[in-house]
C-alpha cells in the first residue's frame, strides 16, 4: 500500500531479570537493581561456584539489548542514506558492562545448542538470574524439575544513575505477521492474522508459558494480560509480585531502535566476534570497531547509500 509493507504485530517484548531466590537468600543478596550491583552480585556468587549470567557463543543478542538500553544506535535514516555507529555512548557504557562480566569470570558459557543442558543449567542452580522476556519462561516451565516456585521476577538492572529503561528486544522478540503476494487466499489470511493478535481466547492461549509461548501481546491494553504471561508453577508465591514488574517494564520500553537493512548478515558477521569475545581472544571494543568498518563497507558493497 502505497510503496510500504503491513504487517499485524504478534507480540511486544516486556523485559525483567528472573532469579533464584533461594541462592539470593542464602547468600544475602538482593535483586541487582542496577548493572553495578549485578557485577556485584556476580563477584559473590562466583566464590560460591555460582555464575550470574550466561552467554552463548552464538548469540550476541545481550550486546544489542544493553546498546539499545544504554540508548545506543546503530542503525539510523539520514535522509535517504543510512549511518552506522557501533561506537556512540551508549554502546561503549554497555561494552563496558559486558567487558567487566567476561573479565571476572561472572558468565557461563553454554550453547542453546544445547538447550537442555542450559535448562539444566538454570534448574540446578549453577546459574542464578537471566534477562528476559515473557516468551523465555515458557522453556523454563516446560523444562525444569528441581527449581520450581523458587524463581521471582525483579525490574531489569539499570546503569547507574539513570531513569528505568528496557530493551525493546531482538528481532526474536515480538513481530509481525505478514501476508505475501505469493498467499493464494490473502484476505482469509490477514482476518487469520487479526484474529490471532486480537482476539481474547487466542491471545490469552498464546500469552500463558503453559499454554503457549508466552509472548505478550501487541495490543493497547496488553498489560492486562501481564498475570496471564507468567507462571505460578514456576514462579510459586511470587507470582502476582511478578505482575508489577511485567507490567510497569511496558512503561519502560525503548521506542527508537532501528533494524538496518543488512541486519541479518551484520548480526551474523556480530556471533562470530561474539564468540571470540566469550573465548577471551578479543575484547567487546574490538568487534565494535571491527564492526563499524564491516557495516559501512557491506552496505556499500549492496549499492545502499552511507553517510559515515
Amino acid at each position: 500500500m502505497q510503496g510500504k509493507a503491513y504487517g499485524v504485530p504478534t507480540g511486544s517484548a516486556p523485559a525483567f531479570t528472573i532469579l533464584r531466590t533461594d541462592i539470593f537468600r542464602k547468600y544475602g543478596l538482593k535483586p541487582p537493581a542496577t548493572w553495578d550491583e549485578f557485577i556485584a552480585a556476580g563477584k559473590v556468587l562466583k566464590k560460591h561456584g555460582i555464575h550470574i549470567t550466561n552467554y552463548a557463543g552464538e548469540d550476541p543478542s545481550t550486546l544489542e539489548v544493553l546498546a539499545m538500553q544504554a540508548g545506543a544506535h546503530w542503525y539510523a535514516i539520514d535522509g535517504s542514506a543510512w549511518r552506522v555507529n557501533f561506537q556512540d555512548s551508549g554502546t561503549l557504557k554497555a561494552a563496558k558492562v559486558i567487558q567487566q562480566i567476561i573479565d571476572s569470570g561472572l558468565n557461563s558459557s553454554l550453547s542453546f545448542a544445547d538447550y537442555a543442558a542450559v535448562q539444566r543449567n538454570y534448574d540446578s542452580g549453577r546459574t542464578a538470574t537471566r534477562q528476559i522476556s515473557t516468551w523465555q519462561m515458557a522453556g523454563m516451565v516446560q523444562n525444569f524439575t528441581k527449581s520450581n516456585g523458587l524463581w521471582a521476577l525483579s525490574p531489569w538492572p539499570a546503569f547507574t544513575g539513570e531513569p528505568a529503561k528496557t530493551p525493546a528486544g531482538t528481532n526474536q522478540s515480538g513481530g509481525l505477521t505478514l501476508v505475501t503476494e505469493q498467499c493464494e487466499h490473502p484476505e482469509q489470511a490477514a482476518a487469520a492474522a487479526l484474529w490471532m493478535s486480537t482476539d481474547t481466547g487466542a491471545v490469552s492461549t498464546m500469552a500463558s508459558p503453559e499454554t503457549g509461548n508466552g509472548v505478550m501481546p501487541a495490543l493497547a491494553d496488553s498489560a492486562s494480560y501481564a498475570e496471564k504471561s507468567l507462571s505460578a508453577k514456576l514462579l510459586g508465591k511470587n507470582y502476582r509480585p511478578g505482575k508489577k514488574v511485567v507490567t510497569d517494564s511496558l512503561g519502560t520500553v525503548t521506542t527508537d531502535w532501528t533494524f538496518g537493512p543488512n541486519w541479518t548478515a551484520m548480526f551474523t558477521e556480530l556471533q562470530t566476534g561474539w564468540a571470540k569475545v566469550l573465548n577471551k581472544q578479543q575484547k567487546v571494543t574490538d568487534l565494535l570497531a571491527h564492526m563499524q568498518k564491516w557495516t559501512v563497507a557491506d552496505l556499500k558493497s549492496r549499492g545502499i547509500s552511507v553517510k559515515n
